[in-house]
């Protein structure tokens, strides 16, 4: 990256760009307390301690390198932590030298100003513009089914979807999905009582596998001879059959949402990857005549909308928040603040983190006053047409 950057300056053997050490970063951003809250830590789940990172380095002199790497030489890194690197007193009273005092007022400013920082995220859109030209990802899921007839289906309940599953892989919910009922009834005999040790499961499931001998009739009744698939049946009904085989799958992820207005309430008209890329999307004006088109998004959209109080089931006026899409649902969206960084899923699960979903319906982000905008790079905020 420093070479790369250096070609936009002549080589005249002067060095216009130079790299500052991550650790010496981090260790001039704990000194001076550049945080985001008052932990004084690194914290990945928030996006601007980028920007704190940018901050410190752009405090960082070719001079305080050099000092700091004599320092490291002649005393080593724990006595430059102790005396030589002092933390800076939250107040400014408490300092005498002035350029401490130059130091203590940008950090004010920096914590104040990136208070406001709202994270840019690149948009992922069709590319030139067109609704048919996707930007890539999976047409379908990879398990491939088989149909199961419809008189079997009404006859078991089970689904309408058919496919093999090692025995040994099998969950917990899908042993009572197992299509053929006499083997259904015998694993669930087997498995009874160890379905919530997943060890346990492995090994009782693994041990059917090898003991299995078919149905117990004359013939077979003293042969042994081990299975390694069961077929589980599935219910789907969104499964598209492939062109001119006898095979089924499920279409991946949503591509966009066109958010309609018809009756006073806002309806979503969602649009999947293969039917966008197979310009078999039915046109939201031919699935709801006479709606009113609000705006498209994408998964990796920005929108600004208010907070929600699901006790008074109304906006909270102070929390005008800009969020992400994260996933669009058929009848909600999975969204998140700009900022939020970490593996969402998992601090969502997580009962000591603060984040959680937000999944409003298609209608409630109509009553929290939803507008599609864009965080531009160098973070202005942009509201984008609707309609």
């Amino acid at each position: 990256m420093r070479r790369y950057a250096e070609a936009l300056f002549d080589k005249d053997g002067t060095s216009n760009v130079w790299v500052v050490p991550g650790r010496m970063t981090a260790k001039l951003r704990r000194r001076w307390g550049f945080y985001l809250s008052n932990d004084n830590y690194k914290n990945r789940d928030d996006h601007r301690h980028h920007a704190l990172d940018a901050a410190v380095i752009g405090l960082i002199d070719r001079a305080l390198v050099q000092q700091l790497q004599a320092w490291s030489r002649k005393y080593g890194a724990s006595e430059i932590n102790k005396h030589l690197l002092p933390p800076l007193p939250e107040k400014i009273e408490e300092i005498e030298d002035e350029r401490l005092k130059e130091l203590h007022q940008i950090r004010a400013e920096v914590r104040q100003r990136i208070a406001q920082v709202q994270a840019s995220h690149r948009p992922n859109h069709a590319s030139r513009g067109h609704p048919h030209h996707s930007t890539g990802g999976a047409l379908h899921e990879e398990t491939a089914y088989g149909q199961v007839p419809e008189e079997e289906q009404e006859a078991q309940g089970l689904g309408n979807l058919v496919f093999r599953k090692s025995v040994e892989a099998l969950e917990p919910g899908e042993i009572k999905r197992i299509r053929d009922g006499h083997l259904r009834a015998q694993l669930q005999d087997h498995t009874q009582g160890h379905l919530g040790n997943k060890k346990a499961l492995r090994e009782a499931l693994q041990q059917w596998g090898e003991d299995f001998r078919g149905y117990e009739t004359e013939k077979n009744a003293n042969r042994r001879h081990g299975t390694r698939s069961l077929r589980i049946v599935k219910r789907d009904q969104s499964a598209r059959q492939i062109p001119g085989q006898r095979k089924w799958v499920i279409p991946g992820e949503n591509l966009f949402v066109e958010i309609l207005e018809q009756g006073g309430k806002w309806l979503p008209h969602v649009v999947d990857r293969w039917a966008n890329a197979s310009r078999m999307a039915r046109p939201w004006h031919e699935a709801y005549p006479g709606a009113k088109f609000i705006m498209r998004l994408y998964k990796g959209d920005t929108i600004q909308l208010y907070g929600w109080d699901r006790g008074r089931k109304t906006i909270i006026p102070d929390e005008n928040q800009v969020k992400r899409v994260i996933s669009i649902k058929m009848v909600e969206l999975v969204i998140a603040g700009v900022n939020e960084g970490g593996t969402l899923p998992n601090r969502h699960n997580d009962p000591e983190d603060r984040f959680r979903w937000d999944r409003p319906g298609f209608d409630r982000l109509r009553q929290r006053r939803a507008r599609r905008v864009r965080i531009d790079e160098t973070g202005r905020l942009r509201v984008v047409p609707m309609g």
